[in-house]
Order: C-alpha cells, then sequence, then structure tokens
C-alpha cells in the first residue's frame, strides 16, 4: 500500500456520527470516489482529500444539490453547509 498517498475521508454526523475513510494511487481516483459518494443517500455531507507526502488537503460540502469546494480554515456543520452557496 505504499504507493496510495491519496486519501478520501467522508463524514457524516446525522443520524449518527461517521467518518469513512479510503486510500488511491491517484487524484483523479480520489476526486471520483469522493463525488461519487458525497451526499449519496444524503448520509456523508462534508469531504478531505488529503496527500500524504506533502500534508495537503482539500475540503468539500455537499450543499444538497452540488459539491462545493470550501477553502476556509473552519469546519462546518451539516446545517451550515446546506446554507452554502457557490
Amino acid at each position: 500500500m505504499s504507493g496510495e498517498k491519496w486519501e478520501v475521508c467522508l463524514v457524516a454526523d446525522f443520524p449518527f456520527f461517521e467518518i469513512w475513510c479510503k486510500r488511491f494511487r491517484s487524484y483523479r481516483r480520489a476526486r471520483r470516489f469522493m463525488k461519487k459518494n458525497l451526499g449519496q443517500n444524503h448520509v456523508f455531507y462534508c469531504a478531505v482529500i488529503s496527500d500524504d507526502r506533502n500534508s495537503a488537503f482539500e475540503t468539500f460540502y455537499w450543499n444538497g444539490e452540488k459539491i462545493i469546494r470550501w477553502d476556509k480554515p473552519w469546519v462546518l456543520s451539516r446545517r451550515q453547509a446546506l446554507a452554502l452557496e457557490d
């Protein structure tokens, strides 16, 4: 698994708190996985894609209609994420 440097973590808070992470070899596969699963069945509302080698990460939120990239240094609750507009 040493070649898998990209990690996607999906976050759910309601009705139960859950974090699900999966590792990928490429950024493209990590993004595809994130897009496929974020907001699916309205379970996960937040996703973080991180790179092990340089500690970089990107945060995305599902606002109920589409995925929005979040570049601010604070975390949003599900209620706040649902109010986001592109």
